[in-house]
């Protein structure tokens, strides 16, 4: 029967099909996955550097309570705060690392939602067309 024969032809194909789109999306999310990892190792180590040192301004504020305590006041010396600025690599570095580790992330719920309609398509083509209505042509009621 003809029907039967495209019918098992394009079972076949969906099945080839299915697997091979299955396994490339699992191994995407694998390599999305470690490298999420990898790069919010990086990211949260660098992300110290925007922060400003805490001992640097310890030390300033008692040297300032030092001079105070000394002088009575602040009028003959004048010490200036340390730096609280990060420099532009500091920060552009760590741009481009939280921006790598957005792009993951999105590649990541991407590759969730191939899988998930994936396996919608699966489901779908998972239901069996009865075989004796490809063969027998439909009836209508007068």
């Amino acid at each position: 029967d003809p029907w039967k024969t495209c019918h098992g032809l394009l079972q076949e194909y969906d099945s080839k099909f299915f697997k091979a789109q299955t396994d490339e999306v699992q191994y995407l999310l694998i390599f999305a996955g470690l490298f999420s990892a990898v790069v919010t190792s990086f990211a949260v180590d660098l992300y110290k550097m925007l922060q400003q040192d805490s001992g640097n301004m310890s030390a300033y504020i008692l040297s300032v309570i030092s001079t105070q305590l000394g002088n009575g006041s602040l009028l003959n010396q004048t010490l200036s705060p340390p730096s609280s600025s990060p420099n532009g690599p500091v920060i552009r570095i760590n741009i481009f690392w939280f921006v790598s580790l957005s792009l993951s992330l999105t590649t990541v719920l991407l590759g969730t939602t191939c899988m998930q309609w994936l396996r919608e398509y699966r489901h779908f083509d998972s239901l069996k067309v009865n075989p004796q209505r490809l063969t027998t042509p439909p009836t209508h009621a007068l």
